[in-house]
């Protein structure tokens, strides 16, 4: 039985964001055992103590830099899919032209051709804090004004619980896929001139 496109395009972000759920679960996994030995380490060589603690502050920081990485691998599902479904409906070259690989001009497009209101799609609020924390990391290095609307954020502080984030908003991710592309694909494949 062959999958429905919206139903394949969920399939898709289930293996891409189990592979992103894996990567964080390995890098948290090595970071634990390292700081175990670094740990046991320091408590029996008080000579080592210094350079444990030095190791383990630079374990941190691979582990945040790890944490952060799998947020915008998730977003990258996001990103990546959501321009495959719209060219679907448009086409590549539409998608360029209008620029529909940018969140804010593809929601404006739905609402404008096809009367969708994306933030009404299962998970979106989840994609779209998703979305905003991508952007922090990549272009403001903290909590931006814009994350903090959610809760549990505060603009200007540093990034902390990423693996819990990503952990939460996982599931979120095919569901609004799916739901994406079951609202704008059309049922019987790509329209003509696509």
């Amino acid at each position: 039985m062959a999958l429905k496109i919206p139903n394949f395009f969920r399939r898709l972000a289930e293996i891409e964001v189990e592979q992103t759920l894996d990567f964080l679960a390995s890098n948290r996994n090595q970071h634990d055992a390292e700081a175990a030995v670094l740990s046991k380490s320091a408590a029996t060589d008080s000579d080592l103590a210094e350079f444990a603690g030095d190791t383990k502050a630079h374990l941190d920081e691979l582990l945040l830099l790890a944490e952060q990485s799998a947020v915008q691998a998730l977003y990258r599902v996001v990103e990546l899919n959501s321009v495959k479904i719209a060219e679907w409906r448009w086409g590549a070259e539409t998608v360029k032209t209008k620029q529909l690989f940018r969140a804010d001009r593809l929601e404006s497009e739905l609402s404008l051709q096809l009367q969708l209101d994306v933030k009404k799609l299962p998970g979106f609020s989840a994609v779209d804090e998703l979305r905003l924390l991508n952007n922090a990391i990549k272009h403001e290095g903290v909590v931006s004004d814009k994350l903090a609307k959610y809760a549990g954020w505060t603009a200007g502080s540093p990034f902390a619980n990423l693996d819990s984030f990503v952990r939460r908003v996982a599931p979120d991710v095919p569901k609004y896929l799916e739901a994406l592309a079951a609202s704008i694909i059309p049922s019987q494949g790509k329209p003509s001139g696509v």
